[in-house]
């Protein structure tokens, strides 16, 4: 089932900002504006869980391991 792009309750936010562009031309305040009301949501998200997501960056690519500090010696 693929999401219809006339309906704007269903519009993802690129979708969204791609119909505001539509709608309105290119308007580079309109579409930082809409830019950043799209990612509001995911603020919040990230300061709860920036702990997990630092860490799971952090150790990827290592395989999940931490490493033992390499000493001169």
């Amino acid at each position: 089932m693929s999401v219809p792009r006339t309906v704007p309750a269903l519009m993802t936010p690129p979708v969204g900002i791609t119909a505001v562009r539509d709608a309105y031309g290119v308007n580079y305040a309109r579409i930082m504006a809409s830019s950043v009301l799209a990612a509001l949501p995911l603020v919040p998200v990230f300061v709860l869980f920036r702990r997990h997501i630092v860490k799971s960056v952090a150790t990827t690519g290592r395989g999940g391991q931490q490493r033992a500090p390499l000493t001169a010696g």
